[in-house]
């Protein structure tokens, strides 16, 4: 009887033993490891992508004379849309949708869902559906073309999807005619496809639809 009770009380000593060990390890780990959950740890990588798209976009832009407005939240019939990069220049207005995803992207244009296939550290293979950017962007040139409209300036809106990551590879078929969707590798066609723009915008109307967009950033 007493070495029942001796073993019982060795196997409650190694169980708080093991708990304390744990309970140590846990609070000293560093705190990207210890708070930060698998959604937190998505949103910062996006914003990482959104940071790095943004002075991509400024550095070739801004010297050209045109501005890059971000995360500018904008309004129309009541429904809202938070935009990554609304571009304004001689050329026109350009809104640039941010992807900051690896692996390989698959599906079309018209798909309401994409598809993306990457390794993790293991070399294993995964694959989750995500919302279409493109579909994504035209509903922010919509709402965006209306805002502007219903402030007295009318304009041909552009748009475009950049996926930001270098670790990325895109296939999309058919392309969509009217939303373009770059890749990290081709991101010098993307300055290209906004100095290429057709529209002819003066200085005043260029002036005009940056002060109206601003004070929403």
């Amino acid at each position: 009887m007493e070495l029942f009770i001796l073993m019982l009380a060795v196997i409650a000593l190694i169980a708080v033993i093991s708990i304390t060990v744990y309970s140590l390890s846990k609070s000293n780990a560093p705190k990207d490891v210890r708070d930060i959950s698998c959604e937190d740890e998505i949103t910062r990588f996006g914003k990482e992508g959104e940071d790095d798209a943004y002075y991509f976009l400024r550095h070739f832009l801004e010297p050209r004379g045109y501005a890059v407005i971000r995360n500018a939240h904008i309004f129309y019939n009541g429904e809202g849309s938070e935009i990554d990069n609304i571009i304004v220049g001689r050329t026109g207005v350009f809104i640039v949708e941010i992807k900051n995803m690896k692996g390989m992207i698959t599906g079309s244009c018209d798909d309401n869902n994409l598809m993306q296939y990457k390794l993790d550290n293991w070399d294993e293979m995964h694959s989750k559906s995500f919302y279409n950017p493109i579909k994504q962007v035209n509903t922010h040139t919509y709402r965006l073309a209306h805002f502007l409209r219903d402030n007295n300036i009318k304009v041909f809106i552009k748009n475009a999807v950049y996926f930001v990551n270098p670790e990325v590879k895109v296939k999309i078929n058919p392309q969509s005619e009217k939303t373009p969707v770059f890749p990290y590798s081709d991101r010098k066609k993307l300055i290209e496809y906004i100095l290429g723009g057709d529209e002819n915008l003066s200085d005043s109307k260029i002036n005009k639809i940056v002060r109206l967009i601003k004070p929403y950033e």
